[in-house]
């Protein structure tokens, strides 16, 4: 199926967010956060390659933005059994970090 264009860059002028949930980098979607109105936040679920090409563009013209290590981290944390109570989340979200850019 291919992408709206010109349905989607109309939606995403009267949009709070703009979310890539999809595999897409930049160079495929139908959106360039470069032209979008700075009131747009901008989201990529994407988490490598790092940087996120979406988010770099999106902070890069002054957008607020980010990816999707976050929400795994979050994810994460809500696991059953997971040990939250010795774990800080910033030595959790480093670990994180340390894997997914090995």
């Amino acid at each position: 199926m291919a992408w709206d264009r010109d349905a989607i860059t109309a939606t995403a002028a009267h949009s709070a967010i703009v979310v890539n949930a999809t595999p897409a980098g930049l160079d495929a979607l139908p959106f360039r956060p470069t032209s979008d109105p700075l009131r747009i936040s901008v989201v990529d679920l994407r988490y490598r390659p790092r940087p996120v090409d979406v988010v770099a563009a999106a902070l890069g013209s002054g957008h607020r933005a980010s990816d999707g290590l976050e929400m795994l981290l979050q994810q994460a944390v809500e696991l059953p059994g997971l040990d939250r109570e010795g774990r800080p989340a910033g030595a959790v979200r480093n670990a994180l970090l340390r894997a997914v850019e090995a």
